[in-house]
């Protein structure tokens, strides 16, 4: 895909316009039209991913560990090929290692006829990373100050609410909380923080889609979300002449997905 790209798209799920600075944007377009359509894709998410406004890679939701771990998928619709990282922790840009993963498929295969994956999770979708040249970093590297505040206001609230249950005096418990206005819905301060997309497309048609999330926040270790997951985080096709299908999911990290919705 050698064309040069025409257009391209970038958003943040539910997050207002003004939290996403217009510099970071123009900075994303740059990126983008340096780059073939593939890369292209992963620079122009990956560069927002930098910004520490969005639940993406640097200043990510905190899982219940306090520990950042990021989904990331790539598709590229001329020959569908498709990849992604789940629980991803260490790497500043996981949507790199999808871009990596989608390269490697369109390339030679292994030796003996091996295929490469697709899909790789955890510690091994790391090492993987580490293999292939991406840079590895320490997992503190990716934690903000605004992010460790959110993970012990959201961790001491759900502190709260697990004594609640627990505790004999519960109903009083309750009713002390109540009168002191204490509240334990975290959904407003999610807001601030959502799923990344970006889509590109280049003179000849050609289509690309990506996604990145750092997920919910106090979510369990290890938690594969939508962002890598086949027909739901993103989609590109254009094998269709003049019917072309690309979407990108930027949704605020829920698990409803119980089908590929995009296909």
């Amino acid at each position: 895909m050698d064309s040069p790209l025409k257009i391209f798209e970038v958003e943040s799920g539910a997050m207002e316009e003004w939290r996403i600075p217009i510099n970071t944007k123009r900075r994303c377009l740059c990126e983008t039209l340096k780059n073939r359509m593939l890369k292209g894709a992963g620079e122009r998410e990956g560069c927002c991913r930098d910004s520490v406004l969005t639940n993406a890679g640097v200043g990510s939701n905190l899982n219940i560990n306090g520990s950042v771990e990021c989904d990331a998928s790539i598709m590229e619709g001329r020959k569908l090929v498709f990849g992604a990282v789940g629980a991803i922790s260490g790497v500043k840009n996981p949507v790199e290692v999808s871009a990596t993963l989608v390269s490697r498929q369109l390339g030679d295969k292994l030796s003996l006829g091996r295929l490469h994956p697709s899909v790789i999770l955890g510690k091994g979708a790391k090492q993987w990373a580490g293999e292939n040249g991406i840079k590895i970093l320490e997992t503190g590297c990716l934690i903000t100050d605004e992010a460790r505040k959110t993970y012990q206001n959201h961790k001491r609230k759900l502190d709260i609410v697990n004594e609640r249950e627990t505790s004999k005096k519960r109903r009083l418990t309750q009713q002390k909380n109540d009168k002191t206005g204490e509240s334990c819905d975290v959904q407003e301060e999610e807001k601030i923080q959502d799923t990344l997309g970006a889509i590109v497309m280049d003179t000849s048609g050609n289509i690309a889609s990506a996604v990145s999330s750092g997920g919910i926040s106090l979510k369990q270790p290890g938690r594969l979300g939508p962002a890598a997951t086949y027909g739901a985080g993103c989609w590109a096709y254009n094998q269709r002449p003049g019917k072309p299908g690309v979407t990108t999911e930027t949704d605020k990290g829920k698990v409803r997905y119980p089908s590929p919705r995009w296909r």
